[in-house]
């Protein structure tokens, strides 16, 4: 549900950007938007979401975080879900590439045609429905190579933008992409559920982990997107890119284990 509504406001938030700045200027956005957000922090505070005594709580457990323990934790973890952090890893390089490189590309395209400034919102649209329609379908088992298979296709997809040159095309490209990389997300999400129900008191760890390499891509991704764009501009890259998608997911098909076993042995001497 908190995904969907990611989606929604990733969706429809470029476009009433791009309407305030064709009304009003740069300086409306920012009023606007700082507005929405005061707003949204009052209401957030009114309805009580901000439970004090469960931050207290949280503050006390974290007094006894031991950052070299913790590391140690990971490192076990790693060797036994690697591939899907790996995934989640790539998935995020993709998403970073289209929330850097690809504001860029659709501005070029938005002076070509009108179509290329719906490059993002093309690409944001498909996780607004398909989460929910993943979830129906009640896919129980191979989630890992389905979500490696949908992650091939993206970037497959991906790398086809740089040999096309019509903002249509492209805008339509994105997103398939979208649907794609949606997909993948969505049964991720489902491994990890299956995989923390197995872990018990000891999932903060794996939650941790997920989390950091996420934010992992977000910080690398622009950075890499960004060197090759100014080396060889925004369609290549978007190229290059899924076609080095394309390649680990189709790497990893290979080397995922069809079950990722959990070291119970290790976890249960793990302190809480």
């Amino acid at each position: 549900m908190i995904g969907v509504v990611s989606s929604i406001a990733y969706c429809i938030g470029p476009l009433i950007g791009s309407w305030l700045f064709l009304w009003r200027g740069n300086l409306v956005i920012i009023f606007v938007y700082a507005a929405l957000a005061l707003i949204a922090y009052v209401v957030w505070l009114a309805v009580g979401i901000k439970d004090k005594k469960k931050a207290v709580e949280e503050k006390e457990e974290s007094e006894g975080f031991n950052l070299l323990e913790e590391v140690e934790y990971w490192r076990v973890l790693f060797h036994h879900v690697w591939p899907i952090l790996l995934v989640s890893y790539i998935l995020g390089i993709v998403d970073a590439t289209f929330w850097t490189t690809g504001v860029v590309l659709s501005d070029v395209l938005s002076k070509q045609s009108w179509l290329g400034g719906f490059l993002l919102p093309a690409f944001t649209l498909p996780a607004i429905f398909l989460g929910i329609v993943v979830a129906r379908m009640g896919i129980y088992k191979g989630k890992k190579k389905m979500a490696e298979k949908f992650m091939l296709l993206s970037g497959v997809l991906m790398a086809a933008i740089g040999f096309v040159d019509s903002p249509a095309a492209i805008v339509f490209l994105a997103l398939l992409v979208g649907v794609m990389i949606s997909m993948a997300w969505t049964l991720v999400s489902a491994v990890y559920s299956d995989i923390l129900a197995r872990m018990g008191k000891e999932q903060k760890h794996l939650m941790g982990m997920s989390s950091s390499m996420t934010n992992l891509a977000y910080i690398t991704g622009p950075v890499m997107a960004g060197v090759m764009a100014n080396s060889i501009g925004e369609k290549q890259t978007m190229m290059w890119i899924g076609a080095a998608v394309a390649l680990a997911a189709f790497v990893l098909l290979f080397v995922t284990p069809k079950k990722l076993k959990l070291p119970q042995t290790e976890m249960a001497e793990w302190k809480d």
